[in-house]
């Protein structure tokens, strides 16, 4: 008997609950719809307070009324947002998008082709960004790689230039080089750090650079960096 009025306690209090929040629904419709007779009316009494006010509270609608009531200050708009774009340097993505998006609420069907564009460059620019930081060493590039054989066959001695693709200093980069036999298999890889920073899109020649120990029977060489560190 006591779980039954307690099921039947909830229930009541679900109901209200329901209920309450029906009304509040109810009320809110209808403040906005008297909102909108206000608004209509405003529209033809006042056009310039109806601009304003859209404007105001951020109405959607601000831009197609301001051209319907207001085609002086709908073109001066356009036109400041249009020198706007001409004056903003095209590797500025981030500022070309607020602009085209500006342009967009004034005129949709004419920028928005253009907008794209510019998004899908500047997504492209961040997936890169993300991908230098995350491997800088695809970045640090090895060009005019040759080595040699010293300590009597022992130990390699290499000369190469590295170049730094990055936007960012670089530094401690890592080299790994793997070392074949006449025969082609690979027999032995060597590790080392070269403790230098090489500034951003520069160039950075490394000569004579000692990679260790290497197999006496090692022929041929193939290195890459295997890591380096961003200094933004």
């Amino acid at each position: 008997m006591r779980v039954l009025l307690v099921l039947a306690f909830l229930a009541a209090i679900a109901i209200v609950g329901a209920g309450a929040i029906g009304g509040r629904l109810v009320t809110q419709q209808e403040s906005a719809a008297k909102t909108e007779v206000r608004l209509q009316e405003l529209r033809t009494t006042n056009p310039q307070a109806y601009l304003a006010e859209l404007q105001t509270v951020g109405d959607t609608r601000w831009q197609a009324e301001l051209r319907v009531l207001d085609k002086p200050r709908y073109d001066i708009l356009v036109a400041q947002l249009k020198e706007e774009l001409r004056n903003t340097s095209p590797a500025d993505l981030p500022k070309l998008l607020g602009i085209y998006d500006r342009l967009l609420l004034f005129e949709p069907t004419e920028y928005t082709n253009k907008r794209d564009g510019v998004l899908q460059k500047l997504r492209a620019r961040e997936a890169k960004e993300k991908d230098q930081l995350t491997h800088p060493e695809r970045y640090v590039i090895i060009e005019g790689f040759s080595w040699k054989k010293g300590g009597f066959g022992t130990t390699m001695q290499a000369n190469f230039s590295l170049k730094n693709s990055l936007p960012w200093k670089v530094k401690d980069i890592e080299i790994r080089c793997k070392h074949s036999a006449p025969s082609g298999t690979m027999i032995d890889e060597n590790s080392r750090t070269i403790y230098e920073s090489i500034e951003p899109n520069k160039t950075r020649q490394i000569s004579d650079f000692g990679m260790g120990f290497i197999h006496t029977q090692a022929h041929t060489s193939l290195c890459e960096v295997k890591n380096a560190v961003v200094l933004r």
